[in-house]
């Protein structure tokens, strides 16, 4: 009960200062009126996917696969309050003050630790701390593993993640053009070229991923081509349309013995402007980036995405980094975007 201990310090405090000098009151009260009521039952939970349905009717299994958690409170007043999911070994926590909260959970912890994108199967303690209030706890049962299927437009959406899964799924379990055509530069050559779905060194997503070789043909090269996953009413499937507010979460991995290769990804709008992020890959392995679209820049005059509108597709750029090469390679997975914040902090 962290905010109870944090009562008690400023309590002993207040005692101590009390002792000197009677007062009536310092500053405003931490605790919740002599009127507030808040039990174990007034904490909601439901188990939202296509519909949502009251936890407890469904002994508190939560479906990881195709459902989510939705959490509400209304504390009638403002109070200040801590909410913590855990299993042991993974958590995720929230805080807030006022008089309500509106949570949407899929699962997922605080931090990446490089392998769990969501807790796994098995019971999950939630606890709920209001300041100067007894601790409420439950116990839910996750089953099934995260897809970030039927997510609500506050948390976000999967895109795509190449196991058929996401509002814009590829269609069969190997490439066809069916899934978007990549565009190839002229000077890359077609024997020199790899495009299609694979799982022998899967993300930590799990399943298949895009992965691409390109080779010039004609000596180094900075750009060998793009590939764009179309996004009909992308905008209309998120809670806002503020870029500052939406972020993208993509897993990215260099295929081995290529160099200067680059996570080049990012949005491309209705005029065929690309608005992209650029970072060099100097790692081994998979690894999580997130960025506001905010933060990617105009391929023309470096501009931020500011029209969620203009947006029409999801865009891979073939390119090299940070110099030119006679090839590039890399592995994509789990398209996600989020609301408010990155998928981890």
């Amino acid at each position: 009960m962290k905010l109870n201990k944090i009562f008690l310090g400023f309590a002993s405090v207040l005692i101590g200062f009390s002792s000197c000098e009677p007062i009536e009151e310092v500053g405003p009260s931490l605790c919740p009126s002599s009127d507030f009521s808040f039990s174990e039952g007034d904490l909601e939970l439901y188990r939202v996917g296509k519909t949502e349905v009251d936890l407890a009717s469904v002994n508190n299994v939560l479906p990881l696969d195709s459902t989510g958690l939705h959490l509400v409170a209304d504390f009638g007043e403002d109070v200040s309050w801590e909410l913590k999911l855990s299993n042991g070994s993974l958590e995720k926590n929230y805080s807030g003050s006022g008089s309500s909260f509106d949570i949407y959970w899929y699962g997922t912890p605080d931090k990446f630790n490089g392998q769990n994108v969501s807790f796994g199967a098995g019971d999950v303690t939630l606890e709920l701390d209001v300041i100067c209030q007894e601790t409420i706890t439950k116990t839910i049962k996750l089953t099934g593993k995260q897809t970030f299927t039927n997510t609500h437009p506050s948390f976000g959406f999967l895109a795509r993640d190449w196991d058929k899964n996401g509002k814009y799924p590829v269609r069969n379990d190997n490439y066809t053009f069916f899934d978007g055509a990549p565009f190839v530069s002229g000077n890359t050559a077609a024997e020199g070229r790899v495009f299609d779905y694979f799982e022998e060194t899967s993300s930590p997503f799990g399943g298949k991923y895009l992965k691409f070789v390109y080779y010039s043909g004609i000596g180094p090269s900075w750009y060998f081509g793009d590939y764009a996953v179309e996004m009909k009413d992308f905008q209309n499937l998120l809670a806002t349309e503020n870029c500052d507010s939406i972020y993208v979460n993509v897993f990215v991995n260099k295929v081995k013995g290529h160099d200067n290769v680059p996570a080049n990804f990012g949005m491309r709008d209705s005029t065929n402007q690309g608005f992209l992020v650029n970072e060099d890959i100097s790692w081994d392995g998979w690894k999580l980036l997130s960025y506001k679209l905010s933060d990617l820049r105009s391929t023309i005059n470096n501009a931020p995405l500011s029209d969620l509108g203009s947006v029409k597709s999801f865009l891979i750029n073939f390119g090299a980094s940070p110099s030119q090469s006679e090839s590039t390679g890399c592995k994509y997975d789990m398209v996600l975007f989020t609301v408010g914040a990155p998928l981890f902090e």
